[in-house]
Parts: C-alpha cells; sequence; structure tokens
C-alpha cells in the first residue's frame, strides 16, 4: 500500500506555467482565457508567447500588468 505525501500548503494551489513550467499562484498570476479555460503565466512575456502560439485567440484580461515578482535570469520570462 502506497501513501501519498502531504502537500505543503504553500504549495497547495500552485499550478504549472503552461509556457516555461514554473509553478505559479492563480491568486497572483498573469492570466489569460482560452477556448473557456483559464492559463496562468509567471510573467507578461510568458502570457506573450501563449498567445502568440494561439493565434491571437486568447483574451486578454485585466491582469496584463500584474508580475509575479520574479528577475528575469537573462530571459523574457522566469
Amino acid at each position: 500500500m502506497t501513501t501519498q505525501s502531504p502537500v505543503h500548503p504553500s504549495h497547495a494551489a500552485a499550478i504549472k506555467d503552461p509556457i516555461c513550467g514554473m509553478a505559479v499562484d492563480p491568486k497572483t498570476a498573469v492570466h489569460a482565457e482560452y477556448l473557456g479555460t483559464t492559463s496562468y503565466f509567471c510573467s507578461a512575456a510568458c502570457k506573450k508567447t501563449f498567445i502568440d502560439q494561439h493565434v491571437g485567440k486568447a483574451k486578454p484580461t485585466t491582469s496584463d500588468t500584474k508580475t509575479s515578482g520574479t528577475k528575469s535570469k537573462g530571459k523574457d520570462c522566469c
């Protein structure tokens, strides 16, 4: 019988940025809607990449100016 490790409360709500795979908090992350699904991003750059990849069909949200507070490491995102 296997048991699951308990999830730390600070990581329970974290989800992955679909572009870079970074864990993001949906409460504070930049986000966009596409085909009825909300996607969350670590940065505006990852959101832009997502929108560009989906032919600009994502609906921009009011969170365009929010960032996760992470500094860029030579890339446009995390």
